[in-house]
Formats: structure tokens, sequence, C-alpha cells
């Protein structure tokens, strides 16, 4: 029950982040703020490989309210599999980081924080700028400008928006996490549901 219901607010919030970045879009395909990857990457950072498959689903149907994912082309396919492999992996990676230590709010794991914002949204835009080369999405005059702006609305957006969804989605599972545990080990001693109270998981790092 909590996978499905987990599932379905990540598939909530991905879908209105989209929209959203559509809003300040600068041109097809390219947003001035696009703040998916941040729901993408903070989701499996804190929850977990198991939940891959809730954003390759995400991934998959999310597109535009005037466009259906059932009419998707070959470029758009390519493209969702791209944030798919991107930002799973750096999904991934950042939870392991996460389940390693205790995560503070401390100078280096910010530092960390910016540094993987900076190469996933860079990895994913040069891969965004092959994909629409390829496809003759953008004259070649403006392809490296496209791919600029398309990598600072990636980045802009998770690094504005990723912070907020650690703390949100981290006091969410910590909740989770007490509950679950509390209620399993209730006739533990108090000092062990003392420690589970104070551990919780994943504190927020920003």
């Amino acid at each position: 029950m909590t996978y499905l219901r987990n599932s379905l607010c990540f598939l909530i919030l991905y879908w209105l982040a989209f929209q959203f970045a559509g809003l300040v879009g600068i041109s097809q395909h390219v947003s001035a703020f696009y703040p998916s990857p941040a729901v993408s990457i903070t989701f499996i950072a804190i929850f977990g490989i198991r939940y891959l498959p809730v954003f390759a689903i995400g991934a998959l149907i999310t597109t535009p309210i005037d466009a259906p994912f059932w009419l998707n082309g070959a470029m758009d396919y390519w493209m969702q599999l791209r944030q798919f492999a991107v930002y799973g992996i750096t999904g991934l990676i950042l939870n392991r980081y996460f389940s390693e230590k205790i995560i503070t709010r401390s100078t280096a794991n910010i530092f960390f924080f910016i540094f993987v914002a900076l190469i996933s949204t860079l990895i994913s835009s040069l891969l965004a700028r092959e994909i629409f080369q390829y496809y003759k999405v953008f004259p070649k005059e403006i392809i490296n400008n496209v791919f600029a702006s398309f990598w600072v609305g990636d980045f802009a957006g998770l690094i504005i928006f990723g912070p907020l969804m650690v703390m949100v989605m981290g006091n969410w599972h910590r909740n989770l996490f007490k509950r679950r545990h509390l209620r399993q080990h209730r006739h533990q001693p108090a000092s062990y549901r003392k420690w589970v109270c104070a551990r919780g998981c994943l504190p927020a790092f920003w």
C-alpha cells in the first residue's frame, strides 16, 4: 500500500513539474526552468532503486497536455530514455551516498549536491543536443545555443527545486520509517524506540 501511495505521489509531482516547465518554455523542447529532474533524482535518492520502474512510467507518460504520450515519435522516446538513464543513475548515486552516512547540513554535502547536479544536467543536455541534431529539430547554426539554454534550464530546476524536494521527501520518508519501525518493535526497550525517533531516516542535508 505504501509503495502504491508513494508511486502515485511521484507521478503527480513529476507531471506537475513537467507542466510547470512548459509555462516557462523558451522554445520547443527547451525550458528556462525544468524541475522534473529534481523530482525524479530526489525521489530515487531517498526511496531507492525499487522506484525506478515508477520513474520509467512517469518519463514515458508525462507529455504536454496537447500531445498525449501515445502520439510520441521516435525522438520523444529517445528523449525519455535519456532522462530516465541519466537522472535514474544520478538518483542511485545519491541514494548510495545517503545510505552510507548521516546526512548533515555541511558545506561538503552542499558542494557534493551541486557537483552532481552540474555533471548530471551537463550529460543530459549533451545527449539531448545529439538527439536534436540527429532528428534535425533545430538548425545547426543555433544548436549550441539550444544546448546552453537546455542545460541552464535543467540545472536551475535541479539546484533550486532539488533542496526543497530533499527536505519534503526526506521528512516524509523519515516519518514513514519511524511509524513502521516503532510498530514492528513496540515491545523493544524504550531506549531503542528513542533511537528510532532520533535516527529517523535520511535527514535533509540542505
